[in-house]
């Protein structure tokens, strides 16, 4: 599987997927494996295949969706609906209102639980900017031309606080006319957080 998962672009095979939910084999041993134990474990893997297979296809609900359940779970277990938690998901699932991946994600669902409860909800996106190359040992600048206008605060040496919510206020109070994709921003989060120059991610698999 690993082999198979390796290949295409960015390490990414779409077609591994298809392939594991049409493997006699596959099934077999999981039919083999199943008990009392293992079957949460071989339902959620089953999920999992098919989720990722429409996630090639450009489809996106069923986990959008699976991500919330798994949320709402975990909610429902608190004995207190009050409590404080910090929550770290990639920041298209953060997003108050519909995300860039074109759906209500679970940052949305979390805001509309703080206005239910009357508490409040901050949600953040972090922005490496500067990479230090894993190749060269070089600093690299890998702003995309679209955050050029949010990122060019941005330092090599120390971390960059940008409170969104401010941005939005003075522009509001002083009729200044933001680039549309910093209002986008504002719109979907409280702060962007830009950290000094760092490694690249490492791809664990």
């Amino acid at each position: 599987v690993e082999t198979e998962y390796k290949k295409g672009d960015n390490n990414f095979n779409p077609d591994l997927m298809k392939s594991l939910l049409n493997s006699n084999k596959l099934k077999h041993f999981l039919h083999l494996a199943q008990n009392d134990i293992n079957n949460p474990i071989i339902s959620q893997f089953e999920l999992s295949l098919k989720i990722n297979y429409e996630l090639t296809l450009g489809f996106w609900q069923n986990r959008v969706d699976n991500m919330k359940t798994n949320f709402i779970n975990y909610y429902h277990n608190q004995n207190d609906n009050s409590f404080k938690a910090i929550i770290k998901l990639g920041a298209v699932h953060t997003a108050r209102g519909t995300s860039f991946s074109g759906n209500l994600e679970v940052g949305n669902l979390i805001y509309e639980l703080a206005n239910l409860n009357l508490t409040k909800s901050y949600s953040t996106i972090i922005f490496p900017r500067y990479i230090i190359s894993t190749q060269t040992g070089k600093i690299e600048d890998v702003i995309d031309e679209e955050d050029k206008e949010l990122l060019k605060f941005a330092f090599q040496e120390q971390w960059t606080i940008i409170d969104l919510n401010k941005l939005k206020e003075l522009s509001i109070q002083n009729k200044i006319q933001l680039d549309e994709n910093i209002k986008s921003y504002t719109q979907k989060y409280d702060a962007v957080i830009i950290p000094p120059k760092t490694k690249s991610s490492e791809i664990v698999y």
